[in-house]
Order: C-alpha cells, then structure tokens, then sequence
C-alpha cells in the first residue's frame, strides 16, 4: 500500500490531506473480505431470526417426521 500526504499553508493556515492508495490486488481482497464479513452477518441474522421464531414449534419437516408412514404397515412388529 502506498501512503500519500500533502501539506499546504493558505493564508497562515495549514491543512494536510492524505491517502492512501491501494494496489488493484489489495482492493480486490479488501473487497472481497468486506463481501464474506457482510454475508456471514447476514446470514448469522437469519439464522438468529429463524431460530427465535421456531423456537419450541415444530416446523413442516418436523410434523411430516411424525406423522406415520405408508410404509409403517409393513414392517416387522414384534
């Protein structure tokens, strides 16, 4: 990365202005990283979200997974 600074003195008054100047490579991953940082906190929200309002309710899968089978009747009862 390269740090660029400029000073000036107008009219007895000094004012500085910098920057910094990344490489396309570091933007690229800088970017890239901001993208993933913004995704994972997405989705921990959702998931957040999700758990909270299905907490101690049974969702669709859970009712189907209850329910009995067609195949039920031919299994082996003992």
């Amino acid at each position: 990365m390269v740090t660029i600074s400029v000073g000036a003195s107008v009219a007895g008054v000094r004012g500085r202005v910098g920057g910094d100047l990344a490489s396309p490579g570091e933007r690229r991953t800088d970017d890239a990283c901001a993208a993933q940082d913004s995704a994972t906190e997405s989705l921990s929200q959702g998931l957040a979200r999700h758990q909270a309002s299905t907490l101690d309710q049974d969702g669709p899968l859970d009712r189907l997974a209850q329910q009995p089978s067609p195949l039920d009747k031919f299994s082996k009862t003992q």
